[in-house]
C-alpha cells in the first residue's frame, strides 16, 4: 500500500511539471477527407494558403498538420505570415485578427477565421475540413450560382409546423458548394420558364400538384440542359404529365414498408414505413456510397417505388438507390402485410436521368422519398453522402465525391433488430454474465 501511494504521489509531481495532454477528436478532425484531397487535384491553376498565426501556436500547429495532408505537390502553396510584421500583406486580403486563414488562387481569395486561442477554435477545428471544401468551393466558383427551391405546393423546404422536416443542413450543403439560394414560385415566374441563372432547380416533396405550365418550364429547362433535384412523396399528387414524359419516370403512390429493416420510432406498426437500405448501384451519383470500406445505410421517411416510363431515346434512366428484399407496397398503409397483393421485393428508389445533348447534358436525380433531405435523417452519414455525392453529379464535379473529415455528435438511430439486441442484451445478458462471475468466484472458494 505505500508503495502504491508513493508511485502515485510520483505520478502526480510528474505531471504537474510535465503538463501534456492529448485531444484525439480534434487531431482526427484536422485531416483531409478524400473529397478535400480530390478538389486540389482538379485544380487548374495553382492555390495559396496564408496562414496569419503567431508562431508556436497550438492552434496553428493543427491546421499546419492538415494543409501538410492535402498533398498537393506543386499546386499548393502554404506560407505563414504574421500579420504585425506584415501589413501590407495583411490589409490586402482583409485580415485584422490572428487565427485567420487565405485561399488564394489568381486574383481571387477567400478569407475566413478559425482563431488563435484553444477554447475559441476547438470547434471550428472539428469542422475544419468541411469548411475548407466550402471557401474552396466558393473560391472555384467566384462568378456565382444560383439554387432554386420551387415552393407553393406544400414542399419540404416550406412546411413551418413539425421540425423533423427542415432541411436547414440540405441548404447549408448547397451554400457550401457556393450556391445562392432562392424560391420559385409560379407567382415570381415559374408558370413560364426557370431563370436563365438557375444552376440547380430542388423540388422536394409537393403535396399539392403542379400546374400543367409549370411542369412544361421544369420539363424545357431539364431539356434544354438544366439540373434537377427531385424528391416525391406517396401522398402527393403525381407530378405533371410534360414533366413524367421528359423524365421517363413514374412515382408510385403506394408506401414501401419492410417488416425488420426499420427504424423504431413510435413502436407500432407505422414505423414500418422509416425503411434503411444499404443498396446502392455503380453510378456517380452514389459513388461514396457505393465504394464505401464501412456499411452505410440511407434512411427513407416514406417512401414511393419509382418505375421506369417510356422515356425518350435521349433520355438515359439509370436507377441508383435501391430496397432491401422482403420490402413491400402497402395497399392500404396499416402496416400489415397483406401477402396475397403486397408481395416483398426490392424495390427503385432513387434515379439518375441524363438527356443527352450536344453542348450541355440535362440531368436530374429523382427519389421516391422527399424526407430523405430532411434533418432529421440528415443524422445518418449515408444520407448525408446521398446529397453531397448526388450534387456533385448534377454539377459535374462528381470527381469531388468522398469523405469529409468532421467530429460532431450525432442522434444514433437504431433499426427494430438492433434495438431487440440492446434490450435482451441489457435485461437478459449483463445479470447473466454477473451470475456466472458470482457461480465462479463461489466455485473457486470451495476448492480452496
Amino acid at each position: 500500500m505505500v508503495m502504491a501511494i508513493a508511485a502515485i504521489m510520483l505520478l502526480n509531481v510528474s505531471a504537474h511539471y510535465r503538463s501534456v495532454s492529448w485531444d484525439l477528436s480534434q487531431n482526427r478532425s484536422a485531416k483531409p477527407g478524400t473529397a478535400s484531397q480530390a478538389m486540389v487535384k482538379r485544380l487548374e491553376a495553382p492555390l495559396e494558403v496564408l496562414l496569419f498565426f503567431p508562431r508556436a501556436n497550438d492552434v496553428l500547429e493543427k491546421v499546419e498538420r492538415y494543409f501538410a495532408g492535402l498533398d498537393g505537390g506543386d499546386k499548393l502553396k502554404v506560407s505563414l505570415h504574421d500579420r504585425l510584421l506584415e501589413p501590407e500583406l495583411a490589409k490586402e486580403h482583409k485580415v485584422v485578427q490572428e487565427g485567420s486563414i487565405v485561399l488564394k488562387t489568381g486574383k481571387s481569395s477567400r478569407l475566413w477565421q478559425v482563431g488563435a486561442k484553444k477554447n475559441i477554435a476547438r470547434s471550428r477545428l472539428k469542422k475544419l475540413d468541411a469548411e475548407f471544401q466550402k471557401q474552396l468551393h466558393k473560391l472555384m466558383h467566384a462568378q456565382g450560382r444560383t439554387a432554386y427551391l420551387v415552393t407553393g405546393h406544400g414542399e419540404v423546404n416550406q412546411r413551418v409546423e413539425a421540425s423533423p422536416t427542415r432541411v436547414r443542413f440540405l441548404q447549408e450543403v448547397l451554400r457550401r458548394l457556393g450556391y445562392e439560394l432562392k424560391d420559385l414560385s409560379l407567382k415570381n415566374g415559374l408558370g413560364r420558364k426557370v431563370p436563365d441563372d438557375a444552376g440547380l432547380v430542388l423540388l422536394l416533396g409537393p403535396l399539392e400538384g403542379l400546374s400543367e405550365a409549370e411542369g412544361n418550364s421544369l420539363a424545357s429547362y431539364f431539356a434544354g440542359g438544366g439540373r434537377l433535384l427531385m424528391g416525391l412523396q406517396p401522398e402527393g399528387q403525381p407530378l405533371p404529365a410534360p414533366l413524367q414524359k421528359a423524365l421517363g419516370l413514374r412515382h408510385d403512390p403506394h408506401l414501401l414498408m419492410h417488416d425488420k429493416l426499420h427504424l423504431a420510432r413510435r413502436r407500432d406498426a407505422s414505423d414500418r414505413s422509416l425503411i434503411v437500405t444499404g443498396s446502392f448501384a455503380s453510378h456517380p451519383a452514389v459513388s461514396t456510397l457505393a465504394r464505401g470500406q464501412r456499411p452505410m445505410g440511407v434512411i427513407l421517411g416514406g417512401a414511393g417505388p419509382l418505375h421506369k416510363g417510356a422515356p425518350a431515346k435521349e433520355v438515359k434512366v439509370s436507377f441508383t438507390l435501391r430496397s432491401m428484399p422482403d420490402t413491400w407496397a402497402a395497399a392500404n398503409g396499416d402496416g400489415v402485410q397483406q401477402k396475397a397483393e403486397e408481395k416483398g421485393q426490392v424495390h427503385q428508389l432513387g434515379a439518375a436521368v441524363v438527356h443527352e445533348r450536344e453542348d450541355r447534358d440535362g440531368k436530374a436525380l429523382v427519389y421516391g422519398d422527399a424526407d430523405l433531405f430532411a434533418d432529421e435523417q440528415m443524422g445518418a452519414l449515408g444520407n448525408r453522402y446521398l446529397l453531397i455525392d448526388g450534387l456533385n453529379w448534377l454539377a459535374d464535379e462528381e470527381s469531388f465525391s468522398g469523405t469529409t473529415d468532421q467530429v460532431e455528435d450525432l442522434p444514433v438511430q437504431h433499426s427494430r433488430s438492433e434495438d431487440a439486441l440492446i434490450f435482451h442484451g441489457t435485461v437478459f445478458g449483463l445479470p447473466l454474465l454477473v451470475l456466472a462471475g458470482g457461480f465462479a468466484y463461489l466455485r473457486r472458494r470451495r476448492r480452496s
